[in-house]
């Protein structure tokens, strides 16, 4: 396998479907983390709100494209569907999600048929001259970097990859985050 950090896509989610997407499921509830991970020191590793969606069109159109990249960037993931889809809301100036993984590729949940995270995607669905902060980054070696991001652009990676979204200083951030899950690495 080739060395892959991300794929970004700029403008590859229309206008009218990241539109469509927060005014028709924006149904939200506080975000909670459901492991272990390490707390910051303001004690709180995620300050967001979330909103799910079943949609079978929604995630058949989702996982075609992770599928796709999946297969171009020559990682060639066994994934086999894709999670519910995650949007989320970051409110400044409390709104972030501090450096975690969404999954490691080896362990299988218990929720997801005996399947792992393999494949992360994450799309922002508002103009970034809608608020402030909010970056995408990773920590993929020494130090962390920042992805930019504006509406409608995608970003896919393994789900080990380190990554965060930063403190909000103004303004609301939306982003529909999308998981790829297959077999664990064996």
């Amino acid at each position: 396998m080739k060395e892959f950090d991300y794929w970004k896509i700029p403008k590859f989610i229309p206008d009218c479907v990241c539109d469509t997407l927060v005014q028709s499921y924006g149904n939200w509830k506080q975000a909670i983390v459901h492991n272990n991970e390490v707390i910051n020191s303001s004690g709180k590793l995620r300050e967001s709100d979330v909103a799910w969606i079943t949609d079978p069109f929604w995630k058949t159109s989702f996982f075609k494209i992770m599928s796709d990249i999946n297969e171009l960037s020559g990682l060639n993931f066994n994934i086999q569907r894709v999670e519910n889809l995650q949007l989320t809301r970051y409110v400044a100036p409390a709104g972030h999600y501090d450096f975690h993984m969404d999954g490691n590729g080896y362990t299988v949940s218990k929720h997801h048929d005996g399947l792992t995270r393999r494949l992360s995607m994450s799309v922002l669905l508002n103009n970034r001259s809608e608020f402030e902060g909010g970056d995408f980054m990773f920590h993929i070696g020494s130090k962390p970097y920042t992805v930019d991001m504006d509406k409608g652009d995608i970003v896919v990676f393994p789900s080990y990859n380190l990554h965060k979204v930063s403190h909000l200083t103004k303004g609301t951030r939306y982003s529909l985050v999308v998981w790829a899950i297959g077999n664990p690495i064996v």
